[in-house]
C-alpha cells in the first residue's frame, strides 16, 4: 500500500488502512542520525535472525494472537538458553535463578511483541515517527520495503577533527526496514494527544489512534477516509479577536453557502497553531474555493468560476517580515535569558568557593 496522487491534482490521497507508529532509534537515540542519513528504522536483539521469525510455520499464522504467542516462545527460550549457557559454570541458588528466570521471560516478551510488531504488523505505506534524544526533534517517514536482515551501505560523513572517523554511529541491528523520509518537525509541532509518548520506554508504539492528529503534519491538503482536508497555518503570536474569528466563518458560509453545515473545523491556535477544516470528499473543491476566499490575492477558476480576491488571513498569517521580527525578539530574549542563567551559575560557583575558602581559613585558625 502506497500514497496516491488524486488525478490531475497535487493532492495527497492517504489510504484508509495507513497505521502510524513511533519508533525510538536505540534506547539513548544513539542511532537518530544514521537512520535520516541512510534512510531506514531497525530494531535490536540480533540473536535471534529475520530469517528464524519469518519461517515460522503456517500452523502458527493461523490468527494474529497465535502468530505472536509463538514469537513470545521463541524469544524466551533463546533468552533462557543463553543464560544457561552462560551460567553452566557457575552455582546459583536456587531463588535466585527463579528470579532470574522470570525477570528474563519478561524482557523475552517485550522484546518478542517489538519484533512482532515489526516484522508481521508494520507494512509499507505506514507512517513513523521516530524522536531524536530528549525529543526534541521527530523525523517523519513511510515505510517503503518489507523487514530485510540484509546490511545497509553506511554513508560516511567524517567528524571535523578526524576524517577516518564517522561523525555517527552506526546501528548494528539485524531486523530493518527502508524509510522515505518527508520532513522533520519539533515537539511544538507535536499534537498534544501525543505529547505522552515523550516519556515511554517501549522502543515501538502503535499510533494510529491519533492519525487525524498525525495528517495535518505531513500535509496541508489531502484525502482520508472519504474526507477531504485542508490545514491552515496560524503562524501570528497575537491574540486573535472575536470580530476576525466571525470573519472567518462568515467567509466559509459566503463562500460555499450549499455545504457549509458539511464544513467542521479544529482550531489550534495558542500563539501559533492551525486551523483544520474538514469536509466529505465529493465537496474538496469547494474547500478549495473557501481557501482562495481566505488567502486570494491570486487568479483561480475552480468549477468554472474565475476569481481574483485579497483574502482574509493575512491576520492569521503575518508576513514573513512579520515572522521574522518575531523570531529575532524570541532569540535575543532566549539569548537574554541563557546570559542570566550563565552569570548566576558562576555567582552560585563564586560563592562556593568563598565558602570552602572560608572553612579553610577557620580550620587554620583553630589549629594554630
Amino acid at each position: 500500500m502506497s500514497f496516491n496522487k488524486v488525478e490531475t491534482t497535487n493532492l495527497l490521497k492517504i489510504p484508509d488502512n495507513t497505521q502510524y507508529w513511533f519508533v525510538r532509534s536505540g534506547s539513548n537515540a544513539e542511532y537518530f542520525e544514521d537512520f535520516a542519513y541512510n534512510n531506514y528504522i531497525a530494531i535490536g536483539d540480533s540473536n535471534i535472525t529475520l530469517e528464524k521469525l519469518k519461517t515460522i510455520e503456517p500452523k502458527y499464522r493461523a490468527t494474529p494472537d497465535i502468530l505472536q504467542e509463538k514469537y513470545k516462545n521463541i524469544f524466551q527460550e533463546s533468552f533462557i538458553s543463553d543464560y544457561n549457557e552462560k551460567n553452566k559454570k557457575e552455582e546459583i541458588e536456587p531463588d535466585e535463578r527463579k528470579k532470574d528466570i522470570i525477570n528474563l521471560t519478561r524482557s523475552a516478551s517485550i522484546s518478542a511483541v517489538k519484533a512482532y510488531d515489526f516484522i508481521e504488523q508494520m507494512k509499507i505505506g505506514d507512517i513513523i515517527l521516530v524522536p531524536n534524544n530528549g525529543s526534541s526533534l521527530f523525523r517523519i517517514g513511510v515505510i517503503t520495503t518489507d523487514s530485510f536482515s540484509h546490511k545497509v551501505n553506511h554513508i560516511f560523513i567524517p567528524t571535523t577533527d578526524d576524517a577516518t572517523v564517522s561523525s555517527y554511529s552506526y546501528a548494528d541491528y539485524d531486523k530493518k526496514r527502508r524509510i522515505a523520509w518527508i520532513k522533520e518537525i519539533t515537539v511544538k509541532d507535536l499534537p498534544e494527544k501525543l505529547l505522552w509518548i515523550k516519556y515511554g520506554h517501549k522502543a515501538i508504539f502503535n499510533i494510529t489512534e491519533n492519525a487525524e492528529s498525525i495528517n495535518p503534519l505531513i500535509s496541508s491538503n489531502y484525502f482520508y477516509k472519504d474526507h477531504f482536508y485542508t490545514r491552515i497555518g496560524v503562524g501570528t503570536p497575537k491574540p486573535i479577536s472575536s470580530t476576525e474569528w466571525f470573519n472567518l466563518q462568515k467567509v466559509i458560509v459566503d463562500a460555499a453557502p450549499d455545504i457549509a453545515d458539511q464544513v467542521f473545523q479544529k482550531h489550534k491556535v495558542e500563539s501559533v497553531g492551525q486551523i483544520v477544516i474538514q469536509t466529505v470528499s465529493e465537496h474538496w473543491d469547494d474547500i478549495l474555493w473557501i481557501c482562495a476566499f481566505l488567502f486570494g490575492s491570486a487568479d483561480a477558476n475552480i468549477k468554472g468560476r474565475e476569481f481574483h480576491i485579497n483574502g482574509l488571513l493575512t491576520n492569521f498569517y503575518p508576513s514573513v517580515r512579520e515572522q521574522k521580527r518575531h523570531q529575532k525578539v524570541m532569540n535575543e530574549h532566549e539569548e537574554r535569558s541563557a546570559d542570566l542563567s550563565e552569570k548566576k551559575l558562576e555567582q552560585e560557583v563564586r560563592l562556593k568557593e568563598l565558602e570552602v575558602q572560608k572553612k579553610k581559613t577557620n580550620y587554620k585558625y583553630q589549629n594554630t
